[in-house]
């Protein structure tokens, strides 16, 4: 027979509720009044996986000391630098857990530099393809771990004069600060041109001249590739979807050169192959531009 206070504290363990609080209390009154021990047990099991699900509770406290850490940065001695060229490039990817595109093609895009198969044109290119390390694990847009922010794009600080609460954007801030220019990689969930209420298959672009021609080349190489109208990328005002608590807004504060890239991921809507060559052509349009 299974022992009904070793399985509470077996649970106090694992989620933080247990016999000491309200929630508690609810499932032994639950339990002696409607169930058996088995039953018991089956009926915890959904009900905490509805919890999880809904992040009601968090199922797993876990505390990775790795998250964010798989960063990689590459320089170009200065002999080779212009005054076009001469900046610090950051791209990110992983900020969702469940937007594969850029996780996928940057760990291929940094095997491809550390191959020497391609000259990188700036002072310094870092790239952190996983953000959310732990999302990506459990296939998660939000944190699985206790960081106070359950959606990392929505706790950048608002303005200048206030702090992140959570060490995996403090971490992004940090790198943003020192960095001249963001390529910002997530997946949506539609098409911009084809499904109201999403952006996919869209570059959100800073208020900067050059940012608005590079992207008008990166969006012609893209479409020269796509043959489906409804599929074709779009550029948008990043003014347009202003969010707070997002990179974009932050990086609006800053005044950086900013594009945020939307592919069609989520669901598999768009084969992850295809994906992958979309980002691809973005990179390349984007070293090309500066190579020039």
């Amino acid at each position: 027979m299974v022992n009904i206070k070793d399985f509470l504290e077996e649970l106090k363990i694992l989620t933080g509720i247990g016999g000491n609080n309200l929630l508690g209390i609810f499932f032994i009154f639950i339990y002696y009044k409607y169930m058996n021990e088995y039953i018991f047990i089956i009926f915890m099991i959904f009900l905490l996986i509805f919890m999880f699900k809904y992040k009601i509770i968090k199922f797993l406290n876990i505390a990775n000391t790795d998250y964010c850490n798989d960063i990689y940065v590459f320089k170009t001695p200065k002999k080779y630098l212009t005054n076009k060229n001469n900046m610090n490039v950051l791209i990110v990817s992983g900020t969702h857990g469940n937007e594969n595109t850029g996780i996928v093609g940057l760990l291929k895009f940094i095997d491809f530099i550390k191959n020497k198969n391609l000259k990188i044109p700036f002072k310094s290119l870092t790239i952190i393809p996983m953000i959310n390390k732990c999302g990506y694990e459990y296939n998660s847009r939000f944190t699985v771990h206790n960081i106070n922010c359950d959606d990392l794009n929505r706790c950048y600080p608002s303005d200048l004069k206030t702090k992140s609460n959570n060490i995996i954007n403090d971490k992004i801030i940090n790198f943003v600060k020192r960095s001249d220019f963001v390529l910002d990689f997530h997946d949506a969930w539609g098409f911009y041109k084809k499904n109201m209420g999403s952006i996919g298959a869209t570059i959100s672009i800073s208020n900067h001249n050059e940012v608005q021609n590079l992207s008008n080349k990166i969006v012609e190489n893209l479409n020269n590739f796509i043959t489906k109208d409804y599929q074709k990328f779009s550029i948008l005002n990043k003014n347009q979807n202003v969010i707070q608590g997002t990179l974009s807004n932050y990086c609006s504060l800053l005044d950086k050169k900013y594009i945020l890239i939307e592919t069609t991921g989520q669901y598999n809507v768009v084969k992850l192959d295809e994906r992958i060559e979309h980002l691809n052509i973005i990179l390349y349009s984007f070293i090309d531009f500066y190579n020039n």
